[in-house]
């Protein structure tokens, strides 16, 4: 009996784990995904470039 006890105190461990690793791995998406949109939104000094390809926006020092 007491091999199913550690077994389900090693899966009770696991899961913690997982999930914490899981919520900081969603936290640390949406903290870039604000810092991008806020970079992105203060556009000065913006350069259109045409190319081959079409054509490209190139704000701040290129």
């Amino acid at each position: 009996m007491k091999i199913c006890k550690y077994k389900r105190m090693f899966l009770s461990i696991r899961f913690l784990v997982l999930s914490v690793f899981v919520g900081l791995a969603i936290a640390s998406c949406q903290s870039q995904t604000n810092n991008l949109e806020t970079s992105t939104s203060d556009k000065t000094d913006c350069r259109t470039i045409e190319h081959e390809a079409g054509e490209t926006e190139v704000c701040d020092r290129p």
